[in-house]
């Protein structure tokens, strides 16, 4: 299975009322993961549009190991 590594920093848009990256940032991360997965494996989202095609994500599931605070990455 291919493998992408993304990096991304926590600005202060991201945090919740508690304090930490909310749970939305998470799957919007996972987003741009997926699309870079796609573009590293040459089915960049354009271009399956293009052929008619879709990707639809049906589920998604996180366990959440720790929590990230402003300023980590």
């Amino acid at each position: 299975m291919k493998k992408v590594i993304c990096d991304f920093e926590v600005y202060p848009y991201h945090i919740d009322f508690i304090g930490h990256v909310s749970n939305i940032v998470y799957i919007q991360w996972m987003e741009i993961a997926r699309c870079k997965l796609l573009e590293e494996i040459g089915l960049p989202v354009h271009r399956i549009a293009e052929q008619g095609f879709v990707p639809v994500l049906v589920r998604t599931e996180i366990d959440y190991k720790q929590p990230l605070y402003l300023g980590e990455t």
